[in-house]
């Protein structure tokens, strides 16, 4: 019967989409543009942050004109007006759809929407009788067809092989999702600043993925066949013999962030097949610590809960750490510095929570072995 339903739905969506064409709707638009083609449309995150604190009165005073777009999430009809509700994937607006406000063309485009469609209002912002934020809309634009139905949206995706192997889908319907993108982005920009500061003298590089040797202790490797060469080639395990080789070629320091690890993972959710991380070579070694009595180490810790979004604490000492864990501290470090026990012990406690983990402050013994 899902199966059925299923069908039916895209049979009905692609008759809408008919439907439209017949109307002599784009049905494939280029683009979005208001009333006035200088100004782009404003995003629905920036009208929701420009005017969510601002009353009714206030707005049909100033009679505010909006133009934005996003993607259809709710749709409720009440016979000539429907509510609609779009978001750009981070906040949500309410657009009001009036027969008399609108014209023949505009009205039937918004009878022939399904969730799941993107679409462009223009109009005037007012609050609706329970204080809603809305579009009061005199234009509607048909931007993008949705072929599938999404999930519905009271559970939304919870099927958690569907939203690692679709995982577009997951960004549509879980708006958390999109913020574990959003603040890994930030992390490796707050990491970048902080290497390439002049001071510390690192050059960001890339190495091989593929390599003739097969390296990285014991790991079994991936192994691939390159044709035109006619040679065995292996998915790294480890870049540290390229580093240290740029290093040898006279770099003093080096440091790369990319796909570390590739290994085949054990049959585990929470088993990672490739993780993005990051190694430093330097004259000195490989730096796999940054020092947290070093001045000029500090800007590790530079991303705030404000700038890398709601990030969960995490102990910011190793003692801390330990007791977190609930395990004995002489037995859970050695020399001061964690062992790979505590660090696996504690990304697997985190993966118990979310698959993707972020820390916010970074414990500098942490740092080598956080998968980014």
């Amino acid at each position: 019967m899902a199966d059925s339903r299923d069908s039916d739905q895209r049979a009905q969506r692609r008759a809408n989409l008919a439907a439209l064409g017949e109307m002599g709707v784009r049905v494939y638009p280029r683009a979005f543009r208001g009333a006035d083609p200088d100004r782009a449309p404003d995003t629905v995150s920036a009208l929701v942050d420009a005017h969510g604190a601002t009353g009714g009165e206030e707005l049909e005073t100033a009679q505010v004109r909006a133009a934005t777009a996003g993607r259809v999430l709710i749709v409720r009809s009440f016979g000539k007006a429907r509510f609609l509700v779009i978001s750009d994937g981070r906040k949500r607006i309410q657009v009001y759809v009036r027969q008399d406000a609108l014209s023949e063309r505009d009205f039937r485009v918004a009878a022939l929407l399904d969730i799941g469609d993107l679409v462009g209002v223009e109009g005037r912002l007012f609050r609706t009788r329970t204080d809603e934020l809305t579009v009061w809309a005199a234009r509607i634009e048909f931007l993008a067809k949705c072929h599938l139905p999404l999930p519905e949206k009271w559970h939304g995706l919870t099927d958690v092989e569907t939203r690692y192997r679709q995982r577009y889908l997951d960004l549509i319907v879980n708006p958390e999702s999109r913020r574990v993108f959003e603040v890994r982005a930030r992390v490796l920009a707050s990491i970048r600043r902080f290497m390439d500061h002049p001071e510390r003298g690192f050059l960001e590089v890339e190495t091989p993925m593929m390599q003739p040797v097969a390296g990285g202790a014991l790991a079994r490797p991936f192994v691939t066949h390159h044709n035109a060469q006619d040679m065995d080639l292996y998915l790294r395990v480890a870049p540290e013999l390229y580093l240290k080789r740029l290093v040898v070629g006279g770099m003093e320091r080096v440091y790369e962030i990319n796909r570390i690890e590739f290994r085949p993972p054990d049959p585990s959710a929470n088993t990672y097949l490739a993780f993005s991380a990051m190694m430093m070579a330097g004259l000195d070694g490989i730096r796999n610590r940054i020092d947290p009595g070093d001045p000029t180490d500090t800007d590790i810790y530079e991303l705030s809960p404000e700038d890398a979004g709601n990030i969960p604490q995490v102990p910011s000492s190793m003692e801390e750490a330990v007791e977190a864990l609930g395990g004995d501290h002489d037995y859970l470090l050695e020399g001061g510095v964690f062992t790979q026990d505590v660090i696996d012990h504690y990304i697997a406690f985190k993966q118990q929570e979310s698959r993707d983990v972020f820390l916010h402050p970074v414990p500098a013994e942490f740092f080598h072995y956080y998968h980014i």
